[in-house]
């Protein structure tokens, strides 16, 4: 968007945002731009530019969301590794180190 702003110097800033959404594939900005261009030319453009905001607002929310529930189960194998192995060679040792000591004695 930045990049967008300062290309659109000059130029009609809508126009520009449309031409980058279209040459950047993306479905998201594509639709925005579509969305921008009937604001411009709507009647009650304050509370249509606000609908779009709510919308991308919630869009934003719901992909964190998303991303954030991976984060648990991505999470699951580091965490086995770095606190329950330890644990469970600690344990090992602890428990074992005797009984191989018996062993070696016998």
């Amino acid at each position: 968007m930045r990049w967008v702003l300062q290309m659109a110097q000059g130029r009609d800033l809508i126009e520009q945002m449309q031409r980058e959404a279209q040459e950047s594939h993306l479905p998201e900005l594509i639709g925005m731009s579509v969305q921008l261009e009937f604001i411009r030319r709507g009647t009650a453009q304050q509370e249509l530019m606000g609908q779009l905001a709510t919308s991308i607002a919630a869009d934003y929310i719901g992909s964190a969301e998303q991303r954030a529930e991976k984060v648990g189960s991505e999470l699951v194998i580091p965490m086995v590794v770095f606190y329950f192995l330890p644990f469970l060679v600690t344990l090992l040792a602890v428990i074992g180190w005797p009984i191989v000591q018996n062993l070696g004695a016998m």
